[in-house]
């Protein structure tokens, strides 16, 4: 391997004169949890080199859920992405109901993209308090059942129900994760 002009021939090659070559980018922020299921080009992302992109964030994700909370989950990329909540409801295949379940059912569809998925806290936090989520406290069995079998976690700051708990109760969370061997990501800035 050469750095530089390179003097040798390559075992393949091809012609790359008057083009830029470089490797494939990781988009470690997007929000096409739900685009990723009716554009499986995942524009624009793809027309600007990205190779994998990363779903999941701000703690805003479609999975786990229930039947009856696919319009809360909706409502909550609406306020995150700008896509109306009905669009969102109407156009996802809905064939899930674990996060497993989901990350098979966007594999299926073949993307034309890498796509990694983070567990949202939101998703997790509503569906294993339900209502309660939205004003109470989890008890501490309830934060052992966020561990749903996604490989990572993600917390934000989704305000507008007020699903997210104090500091100290993030802090609990994420070292709980990181004991489980579990990647933690935060948005929290403390």
């Amino acid at each position: 391997a050469e750095i530089g002009p390179v003097t040798a021939t390559g075992r393949d090659e091809i012609d790359a004169k008057g083009r830029i070559i470089t490797p494939g980018f990781v988009d470690v922020h997007t929000h096409y949890d739900a685009q990723v299921t009716w554009a499986q080009q995942i524009v624009p992302s793809s027309c600007n080199g990205v190779t994998t992109v990363l779903m999941g964030n701000c703690g805003v994700t479609f999975a786990p859920v229930r039947s009856k909370d696919r319009g809360l989950l909706a409502g909550m990329m609406e306020s995150v992405e700008d896509i109306p909540r009905q669009a969102i409801i109407d156009g996802l295949p809905w064939n899930w109901n674990s996060f497993g379940e989901y990350l098979d059912a966007i594999e299926a569809l073949d993307p034309a993209l890498n796509v990694a998925a983070l567990a949202g806290h939101a998703a997790t936090r509503f569906y294993v308090m339900g209502e309660r989520a939205v004003e109470e406290k989890a008890t501490p069995e309830e934060v052992k059942a966020w561990q749903n079998g996604g490989d990572y976690f993600m917390t934000g700051k989704f305000d507008a129900m007020k699903l997210f708990v104090v500091v100290p109760a993030v802090i609990q969370i994420v070292v709980f994760f990181m004991m489980l061997g579990v990647m933690a990501i935060n948005e929290y800035i403390f």
